[in-house]
This record gives C-alpha cells, structure tokens and sequence, in this order.
C-alpha cells in the first residue's frame, strides 16, 4: 500500500517539479541565477519528496550557482568536486556537464589552472552530448584564461568566435557576457574607446532581454572606461544601480569590487581618508568568501595611497600581500605592474637589490606576453600599458645602481618596439587588401566623406566601429608566423660602432619622480639627471604653445628649457640625434640653444629616432640593388586650373578634426603642391613619377611598384585621429570602383613594403598621434618606419602651402647635392631663415622634422 501511494506521488508530482526544472533552467542559461535560484530551491524539494534524486541534484546545483555569488566560492567549489566524483554524476552525462560548469563558473575567479581543466572537459562532453550553445560558451570562458596567462591571439582570435556562434546560436546571455568581457580586456589594455563600445552593446542588448541577469560586468566595464576618458560624472552614474544590484540580492562576492568603485570615487576627489577606508573594507569583504582578484586590487591601490602619503613601510607591507595574493592566480596583466609598484617602494626604502630583482621579473614577464601578440599596433599597447616598468628599472639603475649602461639596456627592452621588430623581421607583414572586412570599412568611409548630416554620421561612424573589429579580427588571425620576438636591445658597445665621431645620442627618459638624460657617443655613456616629468613637459608645452601661436620667442623660457635638456658636453659634436620620451616627442628640438648660446639649427644638425636600437638597426640595413627608381611624388589632388591661379600663400587648413566626427569638414586644395611635385620632376630626371590631379588617387598610387622607389613624396592633406591611431589618413582622390576610399590610412601603410631611403609627408601634423608610453607616438612616422622606409620628413603641427613648397624645393635642391636627408633639412631651413628672416620663418619651418638614419 506505501509503495502504492509512493508510486502516485511521483506521477502526481513529477510534472510540476520537471516544468519548475524546465523554467529555473531558461533563467540559468540567461545566467539569471538570482530569479532562478527560488525556482531551483522549489523543484529540488519536490524531485526530494518524489525520491527522484537525480534530478533533485540537478537542481541543487543550479541553485548552488546563485548560492555561491551570496556565500563565497571555495566552499562551493569543494562540494561540487565531491559530486562529481560520485557513481550518479559520473554516469550521467547531462548531470555531469551541469556540475562542471557550475564548477567551472565560480573556479574561474579562485583558482583558474583548476577552472581550465574543468572548462576544457566541459567544452567536450558539451560536444559529445550536441549541446552546441554551452560547447561555444566554455570556448568564450577558456579565452578569458588564455587572456590572462598573456596568450592574447589565442584569446582574441577564441572569443570573436564565441561571439559570432552566439549571435548565430540566438545565445543572449552569451553575447552579452562574452562582449563584456572584451571591454575588460580592452580596459586592461588602456584601449578605453573600445572597451566603452563593447560594454555598450552588452547593455543594449541586456536592456533589450529583460530576463538576463543584470549586467554587472559590462557596467563595471562602462565605468572604469568612462573613467579612464575624463568623463567622471558619467560612471558616477552606473555606480548606484550596481550598488542597488548588489545589495538587493546579496551578492557578497561583487561587494568588494563595489567597494574598490567607491574608493576610486572618494580618491578622485582628493578624499584620502574615505578611499582607504573603503579599501579596506574591500579587502576583508573579498577575503572573508575567499576572493583573492578583488583582495589583491585593493590592496594594490591601498598600497599606492600610502606611498602618496610617504607612509612607504605600510606601502611595503601592502604591496608585498598583494603581489603574494596575485602569485596564486593567473593573470599577466595585472602582476607586472604589482610587481613594478613593489619595486618602486623598495627602492625608496633603499633596498637596491630587491627593487632590481622585481623590476627584472615585471620585465621578462612582459617580453613573455609580447611573443604572442600578433601585430604591431597590438604590441605597442601592451608596451605602453606596461612602461611604468621600463620608467621606474631605469631610475633605479641610475638613481641608486650608478649602473648607465644597465639603464641603457632597460629602456631599450621597451623604445619603439613595434619599429624595431618590424626591421628584425622585415618580412613579416600582413597584407589586407581587398579582403571583404578592407572593403566593408572602405565602403563606409566612403559614404562618410559625402554625409553632411550629425545623424548620418553618427550612423555610419557607428558602423564604422563595428567593422573595423571585424577587419582587427582578421588582421590577428592572418598574423605572420615568421614574426622574431628578440628581446635583445642593441648594446652599447654596438651602438657606438653605428655612430660618427661628430655624432652623439641624447635619449630622454622622463619619469614622475625624476627624469633622465643618456648621452652616447662613439667614445663614452654617461647620464645627467633632469627634472620631474611634470616640470620638464609643462616648460616645453609653454614655450611650445608661444612658438605655435606665432608670439614672438619666448628666449627666458626657450633659454631654461635649453639649459634643462642640452647638456653642455654636446659642445663639440654637430650631430644630435634625439630620442624624445612624452610631451618631448612633439617640440622641436632645433629651436632650442645650444651651451654657445646660438640656435642649434644654426650650428647643428637635429634628427629624431624611436630608439637606439632603431637606430642601429636602420644604419645595418642593406639597400637593395641598382634597377630602384628615383622618386615617387603626389600632389595637387583635387587641383583645377582655377585652383592653381590661388596659389597665394594661404595657409593650410587644420585637419585634425572633422573627417572622423559627427560634424563634416571640407579640406581645402593646396595649390602650391602643384608647384612642389612639378619641382620634383625636374630634380629627379625622366624616371621619376608623378601623380597629380586625377592621377593622384589611391588606387593608382597602390598600382605603384611602391618598393623599388628610393624616394616617396606626399604633398597632401593629414588627417590625424588620436584617439583611433589606425584611422589617420594621408588624403588622395578616391577610387571608389576600385574599392578605395582616398583615404592611405596607417592601418593601410604598415601592411605595405618600402625599401625607401626617404620618405617625405609634406602634410599638416603628420608627427602628431597617440603617446604609447615607452612605444612612442602611433603617427604616420612609425607606419612608414615599420612599412620600409630608412628616413621619414613629417610636421609637428600645421604647415603653411605655399612656405612649405619652397622649403621643400631647397631641401631636394641639397640632397641632390649628395648631402644626408638630415643635413639637407638642415640646410634648407637656413636657406629660408635667411630669405625671410629668422621670426618670419620660425613657425613656418621649425614643424619639419626628421625621423630615422
């Protein structure tokens, strides 16, 4: 009779419990535990009271999800290991792959070598059972790992994968989990535009789907972006409905990341006290459900803040336990700069040795993510994200180690790598022409060089994003696999080997608590210390700003600045070659007086190089045979006879706004570059070529055999783009049937191959671009440099038509007297400094510059 009335129960009960199975079931593949959990806790007790214990485990476990993001992970994580190596879960497939991504899920933030192996035999039992949605999902979560141990193409190339099989699977919680996870990455990356455009259609797409869980990640991804911008009181914003969240559900594991937001806040107002308070906080809420990521960033910043306030043996104590916290998980991203940070506090407490051994492991652990980077633009992120590294080694060496050449080599590990590797490997470049993504982005710029309305061009510069992610994504998987990583820098004893007896190196290197000057010549290396970063480039930005807007020269300031970055050893060389370190990368060094009181552009020669290694590799280099041709020169796009009878010596528009914003700009033709590359033909004889007026379009400079010409000549418009390097463009005509918007990006220029002496960008701003830290300036100079080219001519700031076709007549007119491209500059702007007068011509030519040989 019991067995009887047990018999009818189950058949009486099943079904309730398998249809509250089925919906607590949709909400966790939502990844909505919170609505879910309720659900599962209802049907496990009904499968319990049925006797069916298979499926009462199956729900307890999905409620233990929920469980978990409330009690703590390690608990969790321990009595699913238990189950799982039980008879029931082990021969129960399906069972099985639920208690491994539960596992899996929570494993990822307290020990993610463990949440590996999980996730991997996740992925494949989720094969095995064709449960296609959940196999693509332990694919997205296996790229977050392979992120943090550094192997960033394998992690990229993963979840733009990911993403692309749950936008076809129909997986929402998928898409907006895997998209908020690329805007972290891209945040640890320092690439906040991106990172904000990801996080953003996280949200729009949570919004869109009301029951997917609360988008915690992508929100914290969204404002630690729009921190990272300037723009504070926007992420002030998202900070009370994430509170709201977590404390509305009792997520105790997010409560420490809440805690570290509330203290950047507090911090950013100048309300020490109130972020180390929350700091703290932080620490003992991720400590007390065995947090250790959030534990080891609070006390990361906690550590920063007693450093600030001089309190360093605190500061020491600190950063030791996070450093030793971060030991236990993998992430690369985040352990060099804790590591960097605990250098520099020894260092101030005078512990040399034991600051040089963490600098030197924070360095190697950088040269190990770099090998698998797959292009320049990716390395030179990552360069710059890390070079407070660099930065601090080289203080120490010089500060407290008197050790020049360890400095030397330091800092050479990381100046102008992306350049340096592309010599290394000069084969070793990516060619995108004419693949569908190249087209897509043509075809869009296309359309946004006609669109006058804001509404339009927001349109378009929406899709504009979308589809250059896509054509990055492709650059990364069609990566060379003949790419040489050489950690080597160059060394001294080489360098000097490459160098003149006229000749001497002066490499910068600013610093927050000092700065340094490295001096090189064929003889000796020595190094003059220099002030703080902040008072070196606020004088050169003042004399700087005085000399642009065309005030008369500023000789107390420009005279200070002299004695601070000339030294007066120089007295006898004639030759400088300069490597500039931040705001110094945009003065021009020439203007500056020499220890004999005279302009240095009277009485020395100024070129500019990323680094000595650059340069070293640049003076190895064998040019090709005899069958090169002489020049290649555009100019005169979009020129008609009227224009031509303008040729007045107006000066060039600013076009460093307006071709990538929502607001449309003309750019005005430049008659005189008629004149300049007309001048050029008749220099460089009958085999040389020029493309002017409808010749001077894209498609025809590409057909060009762009790496026979010894000399390149652009008499163009710049269009620089800060904020998104790759779209800096040099403007020709377009070729619209033959897919080319007119537009020679950087992005275009890199994949391409030189074997130019010279290239010259008789262009406005082309030295200008992003500042990478100790990479350097993302500018048209680094993608010819890395495309080929020994010696690129570009201007700091905007160039007037008609001053700057003379000038580049006079230069031409010198080098085709055999002198160097650097001496020939040189020359020319005495030439004009004598015609018009040294006042007259300042603004006018100080802006040309020389980077390479």
């Amino acid at each position: 009779m019991l067995a009887l009335c047990s018999c009818a129960f189950q058949a009486w009960a099943a079904p309730d419990a398998n249809d509250l199975l089925k919906e607590a079931d949709r909400l966790f593949w939502l990844d909505n535990f919170v609505k879910a959990q309720p659900i599962f806790i209802e049907a496990e007790t009904l499968f319990t009271k049925a006797g069916d214990n298979r499926n009462a485990l199956y729900a307890r476990v999905g409620r233990l999800r929920a469980d978990a993001d409330r009690t703590g992970y390690p608990a969790v994580s321990e009595s699913l290991a238990e189950q799982l190596a039980t008879p029931l879960v082990r021969e129960d497939p399906k069972l099985r792959l639920r208690c491994l991504i539960v596992k899996a899920s929570i494993d990822l933030s307290i020990d993610p070598s463990a949440s590996t192996i999980t996730w991997r035999e996740a992925q494949q039992l989720a094969m095995e059972l064709n449960e296609a949605g959940w196999a693509n999902r332990a694919k997205a979560e296996l790229s977050i790992i392979a992120f943090l141990k550094g192997n960033t193409q394998e992690a990229q190339k993963a979840i733009a994968e990911s993403i692309m099989t749950s936008m076809l699977l129909g997986d929402i919680a998928g898409q907006v989990r895997q998209l908020s996870l690329v805007a972290v990455g891209l945040g640890e990356l320092g690439l906040n535009d991106r990172a904000l455009r990801y996080a953003d259609q996280a949200l729009k797409l949570a919004s869109e789907n009301p029951d997917v869980r609360f988008p915690l990640m992508a929100n914290m991804a969204k404002m630690k972006a729009l921190e990272a911008l300037g723009r504070n009181e926007e992420a002030d914003g998202i900070l009370p409905k994430v509170l709201e969240f977590v404390e509305s559900t009792g997520m105790t594991v997010y409560r420490a990341d809440v805690l570290l937001s509330l203290a950047d806040r507090e911090a950013t107002k100048g309300r020490t006290d109130l972020a180390v308070a929350h700091l703290r906080q932080a620490v003992e809420s991720a400590e007390s459900v065995g947090m250790p990521r959030p534990s080891a960033a609070a006390l990361f910043r906690l550590a920063e803040i007693y450093e600030t306030k001089d309190e360093i043996e605190q500061a020491e104590t600190t950063i030791d336990r996070a450093v030793e916290t971060t030991r236990q998980l993998v992430d690369m991203y985040v352990l060099p700069r804790q590591l960097s940070a605990a250098a520099g506090i020894k260092a101030r407490l005078g512990k040399a040795s034991a600051s040089a051994d963490l600098f030197e492991e924070a360095a190697d652990l950088v040269e190990a993510m770099l090998v698998n980077v797959p292009t320049a633009g990716l390395r030179a992120t990552l360069i710059a994200a890390m070079s407070e590294i660099y930065e601090g080694y080289t203080d120490l060496a010089l500060r407290q180690l008197n050790d020049t050449e360890r400095a030397f080599a330091v800092i050479e590990r990381a100046r102008g790598r992306a350049a340096a590797d592309a010599l290394r490997s000069p084969g070793a470049f990516i060619s995108h022409g004419g693949s569908t993504a190249t087209r897509e982005v043509t075809k869009i710029q296309i359309s946004l060089l006609a669109a006058r309305s804001k509404q339009r061009r927001r349109e378009l510069l929406t899709k504009l994003a979308e589809a250059e992610e896509r054509l990055m994504s492709d650059l990364q998987e069609t990566a060379p696999s003949n790419y040489v990583m050489s950690v080597a820098p160059v060394s001294v004893e080489e360098l000097k080997g490459r160098l003149r007896p006229e000749e001497v190196v002066l490499e910068y290197v600013l610093g927050s608590r000092g700065s340094h000057l490295i001096i090189i010549d064929k003889d000796s290396i020595q190094a003059h210390r220099l002030p703080p970063r902040a008072d070196v480039e606020s004088l050169a930005r003042q004399v700087l700003g005085q000399i642009k807007g065309g005030s008369a020269m500023p000789a107390e300031h420009l005279r200070r600045l002299s004695l601070m970055l000339i030294p007066a050893t120089i007295r006898a060389k004639k030759r400088l070659i300069v490597i500039p370190d931040g705001a110094l990368h945009a003065f021009p060094f020439d203007v500056l007086f020499g220890p004999d009181g005279k302009d240095l552009a009277e009485t020395r020669t100024v070129s500019y190089s990323p680094s000595s290694t650059t340069l070293a590799l640049l003076r190895s280099r064998q040019v090709n045979g005899p069958d090169r041709l002489p020049l290649l020169a555009v100019g005169a796009v979009g020129i008609r006879d009227a224009d031509v009878l303008k040729d007045d010596g107006g000066r060039r528009s600013r076009t460093t706004r307006g071709m990538f914003d929502a607001t449309a700009a003309t750019l005005p033709v430049l008659p005189a570059t008629e004149r300049e590359v007309e001048s050029l033909r008749a220099t460089f004889g009958p085999r040389a070529v020029v493309l002017k007026r409808s010749e001077a379009n894209e498609a025809t400079f590409k057909r060009e055999p762009l790496d026979r010409f010894r000399v390149l000549h652009l008499a163009v418009h710049g269009v620089v783009d800060s904020k998104f390097p790759d779209r800096s463009a040099l403007v020709l005509s377009p070729s619209p049937a033959e897919h080319e918007d007119g537009l020679l990006q950087i992005r275009e220029i890199t994949s391409m191959r030189l074997d130019a002496d010279l290239v010259t960008l008789s262009a406005c701003d082309t030295s200008l671009g992003r500042i990478e830290g100790q990479e350097g300036v993302a500018n048209f100079v680094r993608a010819f440099m890395v495309a080929g080219a020994r010696n690129i001519v570009s201007a700091l700031w905007e160039v007037d038509d008609s001053m700057t076709a003379a000038l580049m007549e006079r230069f031409y007119f010198h080098l085709s007297r055999h002198l160097e491209p650097a001496e020939a500059l040189r020359a020319a702007k005495t030439d004009l400094r004598r015609r018009y007068g040294r006042a007259a011509s300042m603004l006018a030519i100080s802006p040309f510059v020389i980077v390479g040989q």
